[in-house]
């Protein structure tokens, strides 16, 4: 192998190229099959709308492509790829079939896309944005196929929102171009990083040939293994911001939708965006439930807790879900109490419900309570496959999963029970397992029992506080998230006004502007943030002007920074309800 300098992959480009197509060719069966399956969708939908026999020779244009490119995989995957001139040769081959792939989808963006009907050009719209974005990680971070699948559609899509000249479409082609440069960016970056992993593979090999000869190497490789790991971590934390921006507008929007559609098929429709909507949701907030808990940004609250109340919380939430994946749930309190954080604790058998329901195979879950020695034990049994002994510890690291090697959305990412065992750590709980293959699971959580407190946990409800009326201020430098909290704010009647900028900010202040509650995002241009300019806010009016902070960053430190400013937290995407519920607390001196 050629020798390695300081990172130099220069004379071992052709490898690093050879792994990056192979990484894409690994992926290649699910994106075959998904581009099928979607533009099998397509026709499905749109033969009231386009000519059928167009529809159809769109679609064998699309099955024949697809055909293509596995007998183009089979072919590669019998050879023996080593030298620069057959990676080159291979590459730009892929490159083209890419593009013959992604044909099919700029062809659809031009003519599917019809103006008159709105709620299916916004369908086509989201397809073909979903599409990109998870081609993305199909490519393996191969950056041309990336370009030469995605970009056409997305640029004539653009174009096409262009050409109508009408302001929602103006909104859109901003919104579309502003995807499309993300898009590109995020790809270029994934790429490098990449290449950066493949390259270190190469690196640690060589290392590892002269640790026989120089123990220093050793101290060479942790340093670069901690740099990449380091690396990553910034990536994806500025990944996840990015891509929270344009789910938050997609979360604003498709509310602010609901109110302006009529017929069943397109509430029906509706549904389903939002669906996918909260899918998303779900998966960030993972991730952001990991970065806070590494942060410390999670204080627990422990209180004395009624374990039939929380089952029975638990029971109403889970039912449904398990009844559908014909699983029997049940509960057994044994009328006990513990001092416990309970909503932090709700999260964790929650997780393990999540866990058993999504994994165990099985048809039967208990949550039960016994007691254990002067300690309670809180257990989540299910009669499902069991976890091998080899495993136990494994399946509390983040993003290791059992039994999923194609890495299915909806078995999730891997990070359930990481932070079941973070969050139980924060609480100085105990969690073990009890399971062998073929013989179910048992998870177990070791409480400090509590006090019976049924007469003395009474709260007063929050009272809803009237926004009507009230002048707000959105403090955000995206415009598709300003429009979008503008419209939903109007729509609860409050006077609004917007500022992208900290100049924004000081125009309304030097003409006396004065809010009675802001909204801002915590990152703001020239290194600005949300809590800088409440302060300069509430100087100029002279009193605490109510206010809450926005984010879209996972990242530990940018977390524990934001909650120093001692203002509420939001994190990105928000749910409208939940804006207006944190809008009410904040204006009540909650």
């Amino acid at each position: 192998m050629p020798k390695l300098i300081n990172g130099d992959y220069s004379q071992i480009k052709h490898l690093l190229e050879r792994d990056n197509i192979n990484i894409m060719l690994a992926n290649s069966p699910v994106t075959n099959n998904g581009n099928v399956l979607v533009a099998i969708c397509c026709v499905y939908i749109f033969p009231a709308l386009i000519p059928f026999n167009e529809l159809m020779y769109w679609l064998l244009y699309t099955f024949l492509i697809a055909l293509l490119r596995i007998k183009l995989r089979q072919h590669y995957l019998k050879r023996n790829i080593e030298t620069p001139e057959d990676v080159k040769k291979w590459r730009a081959i892929f490159i083209t079939a890419s593009f013959l792939a992604g044909s099919s989808w700029a062809y659809a963006s031009w003519f599917f896309v019809l103006p008159e009907y709105p709620l299916y050009m916004a369908f086509m719209a989201g397809t073909l944005m979903a599409i990109a974005a998870a081609s993305i990680g199909s490519n393996g971070g191969f950056f041309l196929s990336f370009i030469s699948f995605s970009i056409p559609s997305l640029l004539l899509l653009t174009l096409k929102f262009f050409l109508m000249d009408n302001e929602l479409s103006n909104i859109s082609t901003f919104f579309m171009l502003a995807l499309t440069v993300g898009f590109i960016f995020f790809a270029h970056g994934y790429q490098k990083s990449i290449f950066e992993t493949l390259g270190l593979k190469y690196q640690n090999k060589e290392l590892l040939d002269k640790l026989e000869s120089n123990n220093i190497e050793l101290s060479y490789q942790m340093k670069l293994a901690q740099e990449a790991n380091r690396q990553k971590s910034h990536f994806l934390a500025a990944a996840s911001h990015d891509l929270r921006q344009p789910l938050q507008s997609l979360t604003l929007f498709s509310d602010i939708l609901k109110f302006q559609v009529q017929s069943a098929d397109a509430k029906l429709t509706l549904q389903k965006i939002e669906q996918s909507i909260q899918a998303l949701s779900s998966l960030f907030n993972a991730l952001l439930d990991i970065s806070q808990l590494e942060a410390g940004a999670i204080k627990p609250h422990k209180q004395h807790v009624d374990l039939n109340k929380l089952f029975n919380e638990l029971h109403n939430s889970f039912y449904e879900q398990a009844k559908v994946e014909g699983i029997e749930l049940s509960i057994d309190a044994n009328n006990m109490f513990v001092f416990t954080d309970p909503q932090l604790l709700k999260r964790c058998i929650s997780n393990l419900i999540i866990n058993a329901v999504k994994h165990s195979k099985g048809n039967k879950i208990l949550i039960s309570a016994s007691y254990l020695q002067e300690k309670i034990e809180v257990k989540v049994t299910d009669n499902g496959q069991g976890i091998p002994l080899n495993e136990h510890q494994n399946i509390f690291i983040e993003f290791h999963q059992l039994n999923n090697p194609e890495r299915e959305r909806r078995k999730g990412l891997g990070l359930g029970l990481a932070i079941v065992k973070q969050t139980c750590e924060l609480l100085s709980h105990e969690i073990t397992i009890n399971s062998s293959v073929d013989n179910g699971c048992k998870f177990s959580i070791t409480l400090e029992e509590g006090k019976d407190n049924t007469f003395l946990s009474f709260k007063p409800p929050i009272i809803q506080r009237n926004l009507s009326g009230k002048k707000i201020l959105i403090i955000d430098d995206e415009k598709d998230i300003r429009e979008a909290m503008e419209i939903l704010f109007n729509r609860w009647d409050m006077q609004v006004e917007t500022a992208a900028s900290e100049d924004d900010v000081k125009t309304l202040i030097n003409n006396n502007y004065q809010p009675d509650v802001i909204v801002s995002d915590y990152r703001l241009p020239d290194n600005k943030t949300g809590s800088m300019m409440v302060q300069l806010l509430r100087q100029a009016g002279g009193y605490k002007i109510p206010a809450i902070l926005v984010t879209g960053d996972t990242a530990s430190d940018r977390i524990k920074e934001a909650r120093k400013s001692n203002l509420p937290v939001l994190h990105k995407p928000i749910q409208p309800a939940r804006l207006k519920i944190a809008l009410t607390k904040i204006m009540s001196g909650k």
